[in-house]
């Protein structure tokens, strides 16, 4: 069996009535996500539950996150600044003319490569995912944490 990563929510007052398709959107949980997490890597109260059906207040959401390898080649030398980081998310300031993912074989100066670096170098994580969030305007450290915390 993969080794996984449990995430656990308790739905709040402030939740109760929202669908459990909702509840996860909120939390930014992609609708591909959702489909996925269906097969097994979601409960609620430790059974099933459709993501049409309202959560209570108390209820307890249990996702199982497996955690799969990647083989992007971790490269330390690029430059990339840091914005923000703790335990679970890493938010770059990704030069304009850089790739996201490398573009074949032999490339190893994009985004995830030093996302690869580090993650297995700096931050010994045993788990992660590279989202690319783009976006036409600068945003403020504060505007980014708080769309995501």
């Amino acid at each position: 069996m993969k080794e996984q990563r449990v995430l656990n929510y308790r739905i709040g007052r402030e939740d109760e009535n929202l669908s459990l398709r909702n509840f996860l959107r909120q939390k930014g949980y992609s609708l591909k996500m959702l489909i996925k997490l269906k097969e097994g890597g979601l409960t609620v109260n430790g059974g099933f539950h459709r993501l049409i059906d309202p959560v209570h207040a108390g209820d307890i959401i249990e996702i199982r996150c497996p955690i799969e390898e990647h083989n992007l080649v971790p490269n330390g030398a690029l430059e990339v600044p840091i914005v923000y980081e703790d335990e679970d998310l890493i938010i770059f300031d990704k030069p304009v003319d850089m790739l996201i993912h490398p573009a074949g074989r032999g490339f190893d100066d994009a985004l995830g490569n030093y996302f690869a670096f580090c993650i297995r170098i700096r931050f010994s994580a045993p788990s992660v995912v590279l989202i690319a969030i783009r976006r036409a305007f600068p945003l403020r450290r504060s505007t980014v944490l708080s769309q995501l915390l």
